[in-house]
């Protein structure tokens, strides 16, 4: 877990690196400033290697300075997307265990794919119906179904991993919106 005292020293390699990046760390009374407790509100459920990991990654690929929060959690979502199968690349591995596993072909995307790929096998039961008694002529068909999906859930379990359970997502923000911006007074 992120903590603020670690968190200030990583806003400060920001401002280290950036010439133009301006942020407040402290207010006129010492205390962490508001734009700190904005920024750090939004990371302080990551893990710090993490965070540490992705602002050093942020500096050495951008030109510019983060603008926000969302900057560097958007380029957060890049990294982790590219390191994951295409939709065609997911296809083409159910698609090979379709042919080649023969009647056990379900045993062997489960054994294969349900840990390593979970967006993989997930796309795969849910669609697994589809699957069953697949005709030649059917497969352009379920090639589109599957890619469509998978890339869909993949965006899903791409935001989930970064941003947090999309599911109750809105409740969290309600609550720590409260007391960042307080009750309307």
């Amino acid at each position: 877990m992120l903590t603020e005292e670690r968190f200030l020293k990583i806003l400060g390699y920001l401002t280290a690196y950036y010439n133009t990046f301006k942020f407040d760390l402290v207010d006129d009374k010492g205390q962490p400033s508001f734009q700190f407790k904005v920024w750090y509100d939004v990371f302080k459920g990551f893990d710090e290697d993490m965070v540490v990991m992705a602002v050093q990654a942020y500096c050495r690929s951008n030109v510019y300075a983060p603008q926000s929060p969302t900057s560097i959690l958007h380029y957060m979502k890049e990294r982790l997307t590219k390191k994951m199968m295409s939709g065609e690349e997911a296809w083409e591995a159910v698609h090979k265990a379709l042919t080649q596993g023969g009647y056990h072909y379900a045993r062997e995307i489960k054994t294969a794919y349900e840990v390593k790929e979970p967006v993989l096998y997930a796309t795969y039961e849910r669609l697994r119906n589809r699957f069953d008694g697949l005709l030649t002529a059917d497969v352009p068909y379920v090639r589109k179904d599957f890619i469509e999906t998978y890339n869909a859930l993949m965006k899903d379990h791409v935001h989930e991993r970064i941003v947090g359970k999309s599911d109750g997502f809105l409740e969290i923000e309600r609550k720590t919106s409260n007391k960042l911006i307080g009750k309307g007074e």
